[in-house]
């Protein structure tokens, strides 16, 4: 008779504490890092996944989709029906971006969008209210100022307006939600502007981080309807006076130079619309910045509020 008590005894499933806030969870976890393997085999041999994530020389970008899924705890395959390719990048839809933003438990509520005016000046004011906040937090946009080629934007209006306003939401206010991804404008020449790399190499020193960020400050006057006086021509407000340096304490010299250049650049922005294309613009800086020190990107947030409520007023 077989002796029982030396048969083997079945191995439970091993539990996994993951952070899924970690960017870096995936790869460190071997566990998990073959079980996303074998769905981006699965995914690249599904022939109702997008073409462009299909057949065995895909599995790489497989899972890259389910990879950013399992970081926004999200069905990859219902990620992966809301990417495409442009220009040899992966691109997420707009409509994705809003969902993450809106299903990440940061947010009292979901995201809310304002409307108002028509034609090109037609703008939406999106609003979100983070977790242990007073108020709401805002994103201004008009349709001049995001369209694109894009169609939609000529037959859904609105609708762009709420997925561009999400996305700018997002890399304003919650920044490691979106980070490292691109969106449908991101990959997207605006229909009427001429896109220029601002962005300083880097090893730039900071007088000429600060000379980049001045000409973007100019050509933002030119653009700019009826346009304020910048406010380094005016006498500094008290909010202003009394605001701190930008965070340095943590960061490498040049991210240091680069976090007071971006803070030198927004307390000289005379309007909302400059204040979002700075941080449009600087967005690598900012997300490198976050990565290392994301009480000092908190911090060149709240100097852009500020200067926001600044202008505003």
């Amino acid at each position: 008779m077989t002796n029982v008590t030396n048969l083997p005894t079945a191995t439970a499933p091993r539990a996994v504490a993951v952070d899924f806030s970690d960017p870096v969870a995936v790869y460190l976890d071997s566990d998990i890092f073959g079980q996303l393997q074998r769905v981006a085999k699965l995914m690249s041999s599904a022939s109702l996944a997008p073409a462009h994530l299909r057949g065995e020389g895909k599995l790489g970008d497989c899972f890259l989709v389910a990879a950013q899924a399992f970081r926004w705890r999200m069905d990859p395959f219902a990620v992966a029906q809301h990417t495409y390719v442009l220009s040899g990048k992966l691109g997420y839809e707009g409509k994705l971006i809003a969902a993450v933003v809106n299903a990440s438990g940061k947010l009292q509520g979901s995201l809310d969008y304002q409307y108002s005016g028509a034609g090109d000046q037609r703008q939406v004011t999106v609003l979100g209210k983070l977790i242990g906040d007073l108020a709401p937090r805002a994103v201004v946009g008009t349709v001049g100022g995001w369209k694109t080629s894009n169609e939609q934007w000529k037959k859904n209006t609105d609708q762009m307006l709420a997925y561009r306003g999400a996305r700018e939401w997002a890399r304003r206010y919650m920044p490691e939600a979106v980070l490292g991804i691109h969106a449908d404008d991101d990959l997207a020449a605006p229909s009427s502007v001429t896109m220029r790399d601002i962005t300083p190499p880097p090893s730039t020193p900071l007088a000429a981080v600060s000379a980049a960020m001045d000409a973007l400050l100019d050509a933002t006057e030119q653009e700019a309807d009826n346009i304020a006086p910048a406010a380094s021509d005016a006498e500094p407000s008290p909010s202003a006076a009394s605001s701190p340096e930008a965070p340095t304490g943590a960061l490498s010299p040049e991210l240091a130079e680069r976090a007071r250049a971006i803070v030198a650049a927004i307390r000289k922005a005379a309007s909302v619309k400059d204040i979002d294309k700075i941080m449009l613009a600087q967005r690598g800086n900012l997300e490198d910045i976050w990565v290392a020190s994301p009480d000092a990107h908190e911090r060149i947030m709240e100097q852009s509020r500020r200067r926001v409520a600044e202008v505003a007023g």
